[in-house]
């Protein structure tokens, strides 16, 4: 049967799809073999000579412009026009409102030339050149011109592009002409199909050639490629032939690759299903026969049998063609079908509105938003859906049951379903997904809940499939069964039924319907005010009911009845009415939806619903319309989840040693006995997230006080005695006491209390002043170690104690262990008749051996009859537990006690001779240089004001600063030279008239900030002014400045100076050329320092030593400009450290656990302290990361439990170890070379990590059940390795909050096991601000020395920067900070144009791993952090969703501090902005919950290129608790590289998987400065140790 005879038209149809529009199908003339296209659109296809001049009647009419007459000639005109050089047969050109026409004239489809015999195709339109403005003055029009050879299509950019070649030139299409536009629509969706089909396959864009086919299907439909066929599934088989043509055409291109883009599994599955296709055949004749137009051409018997003797056999080219024409008649049959499903163009109807209360109305009813938190692998819902559905009535989908749910928006934040409107038909203007666990829905009363349920609403018992996860298997991810996860496709509707006694809610996908059952803990409460409403829907229903005259009941009958609901009652709201109406009001859209649908008209139309429906548009409300005629849907699955990490791992005990085990458990059971917070074992308490504010640079006092509320106070003081005691001295005065001085004796017996030097002694306490005792202990006085015992002159009897405290009386308050006391560094004299009794306590000395520590493992006696010792020295100021020095148990002499009424004398101060200044124990003389405070130099003429202020909005600078700009207005220290110091006589207020003249250096930040960021943070320039009088209280320390070129990165407090800055005319000359210039002579004081060599460095760097700077001053007091050279840095060379290979015998061979992608490896890499052997991390793309970085070291991708288990189990300690049978099970099935590459003890030297932040850190806000409570144990399995290793150092990263979580048990706990093991320990808070990283990051860090090893101390500040240390409280009273908080630091804080101005511009989703750099780096963190990288990698960054991006176009760029309510300017501005696309420019969340939230300072916001990043996050999004995640000139989130950077990971560091991937591996890393600085004073601590080493193997060699 013919086409043209088929009853529906559709012959016309072809042609028209074929041709264009007017042109109807023609059935007078044959058509000739091989010319089946042109039959399909019912033209002649016949041999003209005139066919160029039929050509023009094609073509567009040809706009005012300039016109060429020949290819030729454009083509010269543009290439002369742009400076190009002679045009070439390869050059490319831009083709507008083009066209193609055949040998008679006739448009031509792009496909037909790829398969016509003949080559006279022949283009028109206007040429441009390939760059440029697209506007007529720029183009040349050519009506004809050609031939075409041939078309190729470049799948190298995001969008692919199509290319006409002709002799002369290659043209890149970029818009048909409108005639041809139909005629071309169809290759550019074959092209489009096939470009994504490229991006899915290559991993260039992040594909994968082993992707199936499924896969790519789900791509296309997230794509929208195909949108004129009814599925995806079918546009991508029926061009499935041209699809396998350009994989091989690539494949040939890419001959020197390895992946075979046509050989993949997806290219043979297609071919499979291609087979299966159904064409368009004939309803009679042969099976061959294909009819196209008036006359088949059928294929006789023979034919299709095979080659007859004598016959001809069509020629390949005509087969090929024929093949392509039944392809393209099976194309446009699929089109025309999938328009007639799609029943045309509807229009929006005009019935009744559907009433939707605005979300500002409800918010107070529903708990803050807060973030779905993706605890389980899910999959795409689409890729499980039959296509068929698309088609299908919503009445007729599958139908599902959804347990373990949540609902969330496009944003990923928890959300009503009140959002939704509840009528089929009506267009939602909000986008909600959902979450959950499916199971089949058996039909019966599954899901079902009920009507009359308690006030605490939950599941019905009778849910089918539970809330749990399901029992997980050895290495499961704790999915029971065979339930299947899924993340749904935007939800299009929902609807509430109900029986007498049952309730139930379904929604409604593209896909399926599901019914909910019971939802996530965490979406619980959101549920449960929709299952209150439909209650109350339901109890309304049922008064209205009763009625026999449902109008008689009013809106104000019901209400009052409503409010006489007892608390009890599922439908109680309030026991107030006008409470009661206004919730009754604002969700009155479920009650109106199930007052439509009750099947009683009076009810329908009682006076409650007109009375409801009114009052319901008093409110804030939209009103949307239900469409007449059901559309297409649109199957596009947008979910936030798609390509989110699950963060959720397998469940697991932590293991840990027998000793760690029995501290931990001794805590619980005492609080457990005492009624204390924590449960007894196996307890399910309350497990929650530290919360970690986000706002932490904008804390200007910040202190952590939850120490100092866990112990006693420290009694300092013996009180006096209350009685007089007997003393006598025992044995004669020890050698050395003189006659008339004091007498120093070894014992002495107090009453009947007979006691000795090294004894430790209970002193009398008051009643009241008593400390707090454990209540299981007996109560006592202050403690201390009997240093010396003399008799005065007097006769008084004295003993001098250092006080010895209680682990309680400790920071490790009730975590301390009841038998082990410490020493403290503060001494008393007290009479002896203070003493009441003689302590039991004994000293126990550490073993100072590494094998004897080693074997050291046991666990610690927990009652008082073991008996009471001490080995260990607490000293609060310091934040350590330490080994006492040696000299501290020799007794006998009297040691100097502190006095605190004393004055200290100046810790700056001239000799007087006045040829001398002391900076605490640092001598300087004339010539040296110093730092001086920030605001010195402030008053002095011609300092350079910074102009380039910008005005900040004025919600913004209510506060003291804007997020992310902190650090305006900090400056570093000054740099002076001393020039002449003068003495003044007399002391006290005559000293403060000591003179000090100085000669300043500048900053670069202090002339401008564009030379600061073009120049090194350590360069300064000489001044050319006079010399400044200072005072001695500016003064902050000592520093060096150098002249030399060579110098790549100076020291610590190191200075290069090679410029002389004049500040009245702003000019620059070489110190060079003015010191040869100026021949002026120097002050013999001058000289004499030069000749001296002064110019020291601060105290910290006492080994670094050289010539100072000179900018020498002039005779007695005058001052003058001349300026003499600096020295070189030869005689410093050797303060600065060179760098080392990884193992030189001092780094430390180390495990890294918790390791994530490596950043605090890299840190201790880069100082020289550690060289990666093993590292331990659970999430993959983290792992492989960390293998990438580093090679040498051998990653454990596994759960740190198992690889204990099995290293214990190796060791042959598996008696020593407790852990679950999942980790036995798991340790007993380790492959066997993984096994045998387990270190065993002494292998060890550094154990290093950071169990896993998202247990405490304030960014992940979410309660995490069960699993919550193994992570955060995993501090007890980490500690466990050190016991089982005792490594000889150990670092523990955490969170700021792991000071003070659950009460600081856990912190406490952690110190208090590292003391039983033995180790040294110190903990304190650093700021990675301040250490070279542009964001503020406060970590804890708490360090571990096994005896014989230096504690290392914690780095100086090196950055100015805003946010402050955290200051720590510890009982007693004492205020601990790690580094002391100071005005100024020797470097300027590193900006955010620092650290990303010169990375290339990129857009929205850019999903390009590597490019070029668009230029040379700039400034110095940029030369550093370029290292060795070539090409710049994953800069890349998250795809905003349109409206996203919309709201980030709207911030506007170069106002800092501008965020989320730049959008409430806009509405209030312009109200017809309040909605775009349908949905709210401003989240509804944000201004109804901004006062509770410090007005949400921060979110949609830009950064600052002055200012710093906020703290990095492992998910950057513009809704998160930290939103300031938007470029600053960019309309984007920032990018991963850039985020990298923010943390100071070099350019050439790997970061591995896709972009979520990528930022979760750097928001959980410790910034690699940080880390680097942590490791210098490791470093230094390993090479003291090392030195003292080697004396000591010389001394034995000598003696």
């Amino acid at each position: 049967m013919d086409i043209a005879d088929e009853p529906s038209g559709q012959a016309e149809a072809l042609a028209q799809a074929h041709h264009g529009p007017g042109v109807k199908a023609q059935s007078s003339r044959p058509s000739r073999a091989g010319s089946g296209r042109l039959a399909a659109a019912g033209k002649d296809y016949r041999e003209r000579s005139d066919f160029r001049d039929k050509a023009s009647n094609h073509t567009t009419p040809v706009q005012e412009g300039q016109v060429a007459a020949t290819e030729a000639e454009a083509i010269q005109a543009l290439s002369e026009a742009n400076g190009a050089p002679s045009p070439t047969s390869s050059q490319v050109f831009r083709l507008l409102d083009f066209s193609i026409t055949d040998g008679h004239g006739d448009l031509c489809p792009t496909e037909r030339l790829n398969f016509a015999e003949d080559r006279s195709f022949l283009l028109s339109g206007t040429i441009f050149a390939a760059e440029g403005k697209l506007t007529r003055a720029n183009g040349q029009t050519v009506k004809s011109f050609g031939p075409v050879l041939r078309n190729t299509v470049d799948y190298s950019r995001p969008e692919a592009q199509v290319h006409l070649h002709t002799e002369q030139a290659v043209y890149t299409c970029v818009r048909p002409s409108i005639a041809y536009k139909q005629l071309y629509s169809r290759f550019a969706e074959s092209v489009d199909i096939c470009n994504e089909v490229f991006k899915a396959l290559h991993p260039s864009h992040q594909g994968s050639p082993q992707a199936s086919l499924d896969e790519i299907v789900a791509r296309l439909i997230r794509c929208k490629a195909g949108k004129s066929y009814s599925t995806p599934r079918e546009a991508l088989l029926l061009n499935g032939k041209f699809v396998i043509a350009q994989l091989s055409n690539i494949d040939a291109i890419s001959a020197s690759s390895k992946i075979r883009l046509a050989q993949t599994p997806f290219v043979a599955s297609m071919r499979e299903e291609m087979e299966m296709l159904p064409v368009l055949r004939a309803a009679a004749g042969p099976p061959g026969a294909l009819r196209i137009g008036d006359q088949p051409a059928q294929k006789s018997q023979q034919e299709a049998a095979g080659p007859v003797a004598g016959g001809s056999q069509p020629s390949s080219q005509q087969q090929r063609q024929e093949e392509a024409d039944a392809d393209l008649a099976n194309q446009i049959q699929a089109q025309l079908n999938a328009k007639e499903a799609r029943g045309g163009q509807q229009s929006r109807g005009k019935g009744t509105p559907y009433i939707l209360v605005s979300p500002e109305e409800i918010a107070d009813d529903y708990p803050e938003p807060t973030e779905f938190f993706k605890e389980h692998d899910e999959t795409d819902e689409l890729l499980l859906m039959d296509e068929e559905v698309l088609l299908m009535d919503p009445e007729h989908l599958p139908r599902q049951l959804l347990s373990d749910f949540a609902v969330y928006n496009s944003e990923g934040l928890l959300s009503s379903l009140e959002l939704l409107p509840m009528w089929s038909g009506v267009d939602p203007d909000i986008e909600l997904y959902a979450s959950g666990k499916v199971l089949d829905d058996d039909g019966e009363w599954a899901g079902a809940q009920s009507t009359t349920a308690p006030k605490s609403d939950g599941p019905a018992s009778g849910e089918a499939g539970g809330s749990g996860s399901g029992p997980a298997g050895p290495s499961g991810s704790g999915q029971g069964g065979s339930d299947l996860r899924l993340y749904l496709s935007q939800i299009r509707e929902w609807v509430c039924e109900f029986t007498c006694d049952m309730l139930f809610i379904s929604i409604r996908t593209d896909a399926a319907w599901y019914r909910l059952a019971r939802p996530t803990d965490a979406y619980a409460p959101w549920f449960n005010i929709v299952l209150k409403c439909a209650r109350l829907a339901v109890a309304v229903l049922g008064m209205l009911t009763a009625e026999s005259r449902p109008s008689r009941l009013s809106f104000n009958n019901i209400t009052k009845r409503l409010a006489a609901a007892t608390p009890e009652e599922s439908t109680f709201i309030s026991p107030k009415v006008d409470l009661v109406e206004r919730f009754v009001v604002v969700h009155g859209q479920i009650l109106m939806s199930l007052i439509k649908l009750y099947p009683i008209k009076a009810i329908q139309n009682c006076a409650f619903a007109s009375s409801l429906k009114q009052k319901m548009q008093t409110r804030r409300h939209a009103k949307l319309y239900v469409l007449p005629k059901r559309q297409l849907l649109k199957a596009v699955n947008r979910n936030p989840m798609r390509d989110r990490a699950t963060a959720k791992a397998k469940p697991m005990t932590a293991t840990a040693t027998n000793m760690v085990k029995a501290v931990w458990a001794s805590y619980f059971k005492t609080a457990e006995q005492s009624g204390g917070e924590a449960g007894a074992e196996g307890g399910q308490p309350e497990v929650k997230a530290v919360q970690e504010d986000e706002n932490e640079e904008d804390e200007e006092g910040s202190e952590e006080t939850a120490l100092a509320a866990a112990a006693s106070p420290l009694p300092h003081v013996a009180p006096k005695a209350k009685r007089k005691r007997s003393v006598q001295w025992t044995g004669k005065p020890l050698d050395g006491s003189a006659a008339g001085s004091a007498k120093f004796y070894g014992a002495v017996k107090v009453e009947d209390i007979e006691f000795g030097l090294g004894d430790v002694v209970e002193m009398e306490a008051d009643a009241e002043g008593s400390s707090e005792q454990p209540e299981d202990t007996q109560p006592c006085g202050p403690l201390g170690l009997v240093q010396a015992l003399w008799q005065n002159p007097n006769g008084s009897k004295t003993v001098q104690v250092r006080t010895i405290l209680h682990g309680h009386e400790t920071v490790l308050g009730d975590a301390a262990s009841l038998t082990e006391l410490f020493l403290t560094t503060e001494v008393l004299n007290e009479s002896l008749d203070v003493v009441v009794a003689k302590s039991p306590a004994t000293h126990k000395p550490s073993a100072l051996s590494e094998q004897g520590f080693a074997r050291s493992r046991q666990v610690e006696p927990s009652t008082a009859e073991a008996g009471l010792f001490y080995r260990m020295m607490y000293k609060p100021k310091e934040g350590m537990f330490c080994l006492p020095d040696a000299s501290m148990f020799e007794f006998g002499r009297k040691l100097q006690v502190e006095d605190d009424e004393e004055e200290e004398p100046s810790r700056i101060r001239i000799s007087p001779e006045g040829n001398s200044l002391m900076i605490g124990d640092q001598e300087c003389r004339q010539g040296d240089c110093i730092y001086m405070a920030p605001t010195t130099f402030d008053q002095a003429a011609g300092i350079a004001q910074d102009t380039s202020a910008v005005q900040v909005p004025e919600y913004a600078a209510k506060g003291r600063y804007h997020k992310g700009g902190g650090n305006a207005g900090l400056r570093a220290w000054c740099i002076a030279r001393i020039s002449q110091l003068t003495a003044a006589k007399g002391v006290g207020k005559q000293a403060k008239q000591n003179k000090v003249l100085v000669k300043r250096f500048w900053r670069p930040e202090d002339i401008s900030w564009d030379l600061a960021y073009k120049t090194s943070f350590e360069e300064i320039y000489a001044d050319a002014g006079p010399d400044l009088q200072v005072s001695l209280d500016d003064i902050v320390g000592t520093c060096t400045v150098l002249q030399d070129t060579s110098i790549q990165q100076p020291g610590r407090n190191e200075f290069i100076c090679q410029q002389v800055y004049n500040a009245k005319d702003g000019s620059f000359k070489r110190l060079s050329d003015m010191a040869n210039g100026n021949q002026s002579s120097t002050t013999e004081a001058g000289q004499a320092a030069d000749a001296k060599g002064k110019g020291k460095t601060a105290a910290t760097e006492a080994s670094a030593k050289g010539k100072a700077s000179a900018v020498q001053a002039n005779g007695k007091g005058k001052t003058t400009a001349a300026v003499t050279e600096l020295p070189s840095s030869g005689a410093v060379s050797g303060a600065r450290q060179e760098k080392r290979d990884i193992d030189d015998g001092i780094a430390l061979a180390t495990m890294d656990i918790f390791a994530g992608c490596g950043g605090l490896s890299e840190g201790l890499h880069q100082a020289g302290a550690a060289f990666s052997r093993w590292a331990i991390e659970y999430e993959g793309p983290a792992a492989e990361a960390f293998r990438l970085n580093h090679p040498g070291a051998t990653v454990y991708h596994a759960n740190c439990n198992v690889i204990l288990a099995a290293a214990m189990q190796k060791a042959g300690q598996r008696d020593q170890c407790q852990a679950c049978p999942e980790a036995w099970e798991e340790a007993g099935s380790m492959p066997p070379g993984m096994r045998e590459s387990l270190p065993a003890p002494g292998q060890v030297d550094f154990l290093c990590g950071g169990p896993p932040c998202q247990g405490y850190s304030g960014m992940n806000r979410f309660n995490k059940g069960n699993w919550s409570m193994v992570q955060n144990s995993m501090v007890m399995a980490y500690l466990s390795f050190a016991d089982f290793y005792r490594p000889r150092y150990f670092l523990l990263e955490n969170v700021r909050n792991f000071v003070s979580h659950n009460k600081s048990f856990t912190f406490r706990l952690t110190l208090r096991t590292l003391i039983d093991m033995g180790y040294q320990v110190r903990f304190g808070v650093l700021n990675a601000g301040n250490y070279g990283v542009s964001q503020s990051r406060k970590r804890t860090f708490i360090w571990a020395a096994a005896p014989g090893n230096y504690l290392p101390s914690w780095p100086a500040l090196l950055h100015i920067f805003r946010s402050p240390q955290l200051n720590i409280s510890l009982p007693g009273g004492i205020q601990y900070c790690a580094v002391p908080q100071q005005e100024g630091a020797p470097l300027r804080a590193v900006a955010v144009r620092d650290v990303i101005a010169d990375l290339p511009p990129i857009s929205n989703g850019s999903a390009a791993e590597e490019m070029q750099y668009s230029g040379p780096a700039v400034s110095a963190f940029q030369k550093r952090i370029r290292a060795s990288a070539s090409v710049l990698k994953d800069h890349i960054c998250k795809e905003m969703n349109e409206l996203n991006l919309e709201r980030c176009r709207c911030i506007p760029k170069g106002v800092p501090g501008a965020d989320w309510r730049v959008l409430q300017e806009i509405v209030a501005a312009d109200p017809s902005r309040e909605k775009y696309k349908g949905q709210l420019l401003v989240p509804w969340c944000l201004p109804n919950t901004a006062d509770r939230h410090n007005g949400w300072r921060g979110l949609f916001g830009r950064l600052d290129w002055r200012g710093h990043f906020p703290t990095s996050v492992t998910d950057p999004q513009p809704m998160g608790k930290v939103g300031q995640v938007f470029h600053p000139d960019q309309d984007r989130i920032v990018s991963v590289r850039e985020c990298a950077r923010a943390q100071g990971f070099p350019d050439d560091f790997h970061f591995y998987g896709n972009v979520h991937n990528k930022h979760r591996q750097i928001g959980n890393a410790v910034p690699p400065p940080l880390a680097c600085a942590l490791g210098k004073e490791l470093r230094q601590a390993l090479e003291a140790r090392a030195t003292e080493r080697r004396k000591a193997i010389l001394q034995a060699q000598l003696a």
